[in-house]
């Protein structure tokens, strides 16, 4: 799958899935250590080459 996303039929491109998620699980994991006024702990787990530690890292650069 191509980094830049996948063009539609309208010309429009679409983000992949995995980086829509990570987005959208890093952006509720904000707003929860937002509401609560705390450190959000996140656990992965996962079988061996799974991708636990690269979902990890995309998580943290989007965390900043």
């Amino acid at each position: 799958m191509a980094q830049d996303g996948i063009r539609s039929a309208d010309g429009s491109t679409a983000r992949p899935t995995v980086e829509r998620t990570i987005e959208e699980l890093g952006d509720q994991l904000l707003r929860r250590a937002a509401e609560t006024g705390s450190r959000v702990i996140v656990g992965i787990c996962g079988a061996p080459g799974a991708g636990k530690s690269t979902i990890a890292e995309q998580l943290a650069a989007h965390l900043g």
